[in-house]
C-alpha cells in the first residue's frame, strides 16, 4: 500500500509563516543600504589604524608580529598581517584592504567583496587582539553575518549591469518605462536565518550589557558622571560637560541609558507590531551611541552597534521614506544628443538612479518631431534647446521654475535629482570645482564621438522617415559568409533558448533572447530560388524549457548551495549561544558548560565573543594612565611612551592631566600592559630604539622607569581627582 505523506496542519502553516515573516525577513533595499553603511564603518575602522600602522602593526613598534606567534594571548589566532613586518609592506596591506573596502562599498562583484572584507577586517583586529575592545568583536560579527546574505541586489554596481544588461534601450522613450529597467522588483523580500541572527547578536549585547549593570554607580545613578572623569578617554565635550552634572543630571542620563539597553530586545525580538518596534530600536540604538561617542572614545564600538540598524528597517520603513521624498516637487527635462554613444549609455545610467522619476530624457531626435513638450519651430523654442546646442552640451531644463542648465551644471542637477543628490553634485557646486568641472566637460564634449567610437558604444537610435523607408525598400543584406542571392540561414528558437538558459541563468537575462529567438523563428523567410537551391530541412529538437525556467542541475545545484548556507547560519548561532552561556557572570551556574573544541575554534577564529559587560558592574570610580620616565646619555628625562601616544608629551607621575586624547588602541594597551609580563620585552626594546625614531644620538636611552599611574575620581559636586598613586611595573636596567 503507498504512504502519503500527511499534510501540515492549518496552525503550523500559519504559524511558519508569521515566524518567517516576523523574524528570518528581510528587505533586499535594507541588505543595500546595510552594506554602504557597514562599507563606510569598515573604512573608518581602516583609516583610524593608519597612524598606529609603526606603532601597533610593524616589529618596530609595541607589538611586533614574532611576539604576538609566540606568545599569543589566545590559542587560535587568525590575520594575514603576521607575515608582514615592516611598515611600509603594512601600508600596502592597508591599501589593498581599502580597496575591497570601496569595492563592497559601490556593490561590484557584491559577494566575493563580502568574503574578502571579512577576512579584512578579521585579520585586521586578530594582529592586535591585546588592544581589541567589544567594537571590534562587534564589527567583526556584523561582517561575518552579513556575509550570508545578497547585500547586492540593491544600490549596488552589479544591480545596476544586471539592469542594463536585461534591458537595452535604443532611443529615448525607451527611457521613460522605468519599472521595465528594474530588475529586482521581484526580489524584494530575502528569507535567511542570517537575519534572525543579526538580531540575536544586537539583542545579546544589549541584554547582558543590562544584566551585569548592577553596581553601587548604577544603582545611585552617578555612573555617567564618574565616566565623564576617565581622562583617558573621554572627549572634549565630556570636559565641558563636568561642571554642569549635577547628581539629577547623571541619574537621568545614567537611569535612561540602562532602561535603554533593557528595552533594546524587547524591541528587537517582539513577536507583535515589527514595524514599530523596529522602529523605536532604530531610533533608541543610534541615539543612545552617539550620545557615548560624545562623551568617550570607543573606538568604533558606538559606530559598529549603529551599523546594525539598516538591517532592522522593514519595507513599510522604505514606502515611507519614498512618500516622503516624492513631497518634493521637482521635474527635470535632460536634453541630449543622439548621436553620441557614450552619452546616451550615460543617460541609461542615470535613467536607473532615477528612483523617485524625476527626470524626463529627451534626445536630440525628439526636437525634430513636435510634441507638447517641444514646439513646431525644430527645438523648444521658448527655452531655446536646438540640436546645434546639444551638439556642444547637455542642457537640463527645470520644469518648475523654467531656469535651464548647460554644461557641468547641467551635470550637477541631474545629480541633484538623484536620491541623496546633494551629496554626488556637491562637487559640482562648489566655486573652485565648477570651473574645473566646466572645464573638463567641454574637453569630453568635444571628442565625444571619438571616446564613443573607442569604446564601441552605439549612438542612440535615430528613426527618420526616409530612412525607414530606404530600409523597408533595399533587401536586407546577406549574412558574412553567404553566397549573394542565398537564403539567410534558419535559426532554431529552441537550441537558442537551451544555451541561454545554461549560459545566463537569470531569467531576467533569458527572456529577451528567447523572446527574440521566437519571433525569429516565426517570422516568414524571404522565397527561396527557383529548384536549384534545395530545401532547407531542420530537425526536430525536444520541445524548449518554458522561458525564464533554469536547467534541473542549476536549481539542484541552487538547493544545495542555500542548504549549505543556512546550515552554517545554523552552526554559527549555536557556536554564539554556546559562547553566551559559557563567559557572561549572569549566566546561572547550571548552564554552564564545557565548549567542545570545534567551538573553542570558531569562537576564537572569527572573534565571536559574546562577553557583554561594559562599564560593569560598575562604572570605573579611578582613572588609569601609563608612563615612562626614561633618561638619556646627555642626563635630560624623557617619556617616549607618551610623545607617541598623547598630547602631553611628559606628563609625569604626580597627577593624570586632564583629556590624554588617548585613541582605544593606547588606552587598551596602558590598561593591559602592566599585568601582561610577556610582553614587557618589546616594550623595553621600542623604548630603548627611542634614539633611532629620532635620529639624535643624544637621545639615546640608559636607563627608564615604566610606571602605572591611578587615581580617584572626584565625586559629585568636585572636579580635582583625589589620591594620585604610581608604581613600577618595569625597569631598565632590572632592579633586583
Amino acid at each position: 500500500m503507498k504512504m502519503t505523506s500527511k499534510p501540515a496542519s492549518p496552525r503550523w502553516a500559519k504559524f511558519k509563516r508569521y515566524f518567517t515573516d516576523t523574524y528570518l525577513t528581510v528587505d533586499a533595499r535594507s541588505l543595500g543600504f546595510g552594506r554602504i553603511v557597514l562599507a563606510l564603518i569598515l573604512l573608518f575602522d581602516l583609516v583610524r589604524r593608519i597612524p598606529d600602522i609603526a606603532l601597533f602593526y610593524s616589529n618596530q613598534g609595541l607589538v611586533p608580529n614574532h611576539m604576538m606567534l609566540w606568545r599569543p594571548p589566545t590559542q587560535w589566532m587568525f590575520s594575514f598581517f603576521f607575515i608582514l613586518s615592516h611598515p611600509d609592506e603594512v601600508a600596502f596591506a592597508f591599501v589593498l584592504v581599502g580597496i575591497v573596502y570601496f569595492l563592497l562599498l559601490i556593490g561590484w562583484r557584491t559577494r566575493l567583496m563580502q568574503v574578502l572584507a571579512l577576512i579584512c577586517v578579521l585579520s585586521l583586529h586578530g594582529r592586535v587582539t591585546l588592544l581589541e575592545n567589544g567594537g571590534d568583536w562587534m564589527l567583526g560579527e556584523l561582517a561575518l553575518w552579513t556575509a550570508f546574505l545578497p547585500l547586492g541586489r540593491r544600490f549596488s554596481v552589479d544591480a545596476l549591469r544586471a539592469s542594463l544588461r536585461a534591458r537595452r534601450e535604443k532611443t529615448a522613450a525607451e527611457l521613460g518605462d522605468r519599472k521595465a529597467m528594474d530588475v529586482s522588483l521581484s526580489m524584494t523580500a530575502v528569507v535567511s536565518l542570517a537575519v534572525l541572527a543579526l538580531a540575536l547578536q544586537v539583542a545579546n549585547s544589549y541584554i547582558f550589557n543590562a544584566a551585569h549593570k548592577g553596581g553601587p554607580t548604577w544603582r545611585s545613578g552617578t555612573a555617567v558622571h564618574y565616566v565623564l572623569h576617565q581622562d583617558r578617554m573621554c572627549t572634549w565635550f565630556a570636559v565641558w560637560m563636568r561642571p554642569y552634572m549635577t547628581l539629577w543630571l547623571s541619574r537621568i542620563l545614567s537611569w535612561g541609558s540602562l532602561v535603554t539597553e533593557s528595552i533594546l530586545p524587547v524591541m528587537l525580538l517582539a513577536p507583535l507590531q515589527k514595524v514599530s518596534a523596529r522602529r523605536v530600536a532604530i531610533v533608541s540604538i543610534i541615539g543612545l551611541h552617539l550620545g557615548f561617542q560624545c562623551f568617550i572614545n570607543l573606538g568604533v564600538f558606538s559606530f559598529a552597534m549603529i551599523g546594525y540598524t539598516p538591517f532592522l528597517m522593514t519595507g513599510a520603513d522604505w514606502e515611507a521614506l519614498a512618500r516622503f521624498a516624492q513631497r518634493r516637487k521637482r521635474r527635470l527635462a535632460a536634453y541630449f544628443d543622439a548621436g553620441c554613444g557614450v552619452c546616451f549609455q550615460i543617460v541609461r545610467v542615470w535613467a536607473r538612479l532615477d528612483r523617485l522619476g524625476r527626470i524626463t530624457f529627451r534626445s536630440s531626435a525628439d526636437l525634430a518631431s513636435p510634441t507638447p513638450e517641444t514646439d513646431a519651430d525644430g527645438g523648444s523654442g521658448r527655452r531655446g534647446v536646438t540640436p546645434e546646442l546639444l551638439a556642444r552640451t547637455l542642457v537640463v531644463v527645470d520644469e518648475v521654475t523654467g531656469t535651464t542648465y548647460t554644461r557641468a551644471d547641467a551635470v550637477a542637477q541631474v545629480l541633484r535629482a538623484l536620491p541623496v543628490g546633494w551629496l554626488w553634485s556637491l562637487p559640482l557646486r562648489l566655486p573652485g570645482l565648477r570651473a574645473l568641472a566646466n572645464w573638463g566637460y567641454d574637453l569630453f564634449a568635444r571628442r565625444r564621438e571619438s571616446i564613443s567610437t573607442w569604446l564601441g558604444l552605439a549612438a542612440c537610435a535615430v528613426p527618420t522617415p526616409a530612412v525607414s523607408a530606404a530600409a523597408e525598400e533595399s533587401p536586407a543584406p546577406a549574412p558574412a559568409g553567404s553566397p549573394a542571392g542565398e537564403p539567410p540561414p534558419v535559426v532554431d528558437a529552441p537550441l537558442v533558448a537551451d544555451v541561454a538558459a545554461i549560459v545566463l541563468p537569470s531569467p531576467v537575462v533569458v527572456a529577451p533572447l528567447t523572446a527574440t529567438a521566437a519571433a525569429l523563428a516565426e517570422a516568414p523567410l524571404a522565397e527561396a530560388p527557383p529548384a536549384e537551391s534545395p530545401p532547407v530541412v531542420v530537425a526536430p529538437r525536444p520541445a524548449a524549457a518554458p522561458t525564464g525556467t533554469r536547467p534541473p542541475f542549476v536549481e539542484q545545484f541552487r538547493w544545495l548551495t542555500s542548504i549549505l548556507r543556512e546550515g552554517g547560519v545554523l552552526a554559527l548561532i549555536i557556536v554564539m549561544v554556546s559562547e553566551t552561556l559559557f563567559i557572561n557572570a549572569a549566566i546561572p551556574r547550571f548552564l554552564k558548560h564545557e565548549q567542545p573544541l570545534w567551538i573553542k575554534r570558531l569562537v576564537a577564529y572569527p572573534r565571536m565573543i559574546q562577553a557583554w559587560s561594559m562599564f560593569a558592574s560598575d562604572a570605573p570610580v579611578n582613572d588609569q594612565s601609563m608612563v615612562v620616565d626614561a633618561i638619556t646619555v646627555d642626563g635630560r628625562h624623557v617619556d617616549p611612551y607618551s610623545e607617541a601616544t598623547s598630547r602631553y608629551d611628559n606628563p609625569g607621575r604626580t597627577e593624570i592631566p586632564v583629556r590624554l586624547d588617548n585613541d582605544s588602541f593606547v588606552f587598551n594597551y596602558s590598561g593591559r600592559i602592566p599585568g601582561s609580563g610577556s610582553y614587557h620585552q618589546a616594550l623595553t626594546e621600542w623604548i630603548l630604539a627611542y634614539h633611532e625614531r629620532t635620529g639624535n644620538p643624544n637621545d639615546q636611552i640608559v636607563s627608564f622607569d615604566a610606571y602605572e599611574v591611578s587615581d580617584d575620581s572626584p565625586p559629585i559636586g568636585e572636579l580635582k581627582p583625589r589620591n594620585v598613586r604610581s608604581h613600577v611595573f618595569l625597569s631598565h636596567p632590572a632592579k633586583r
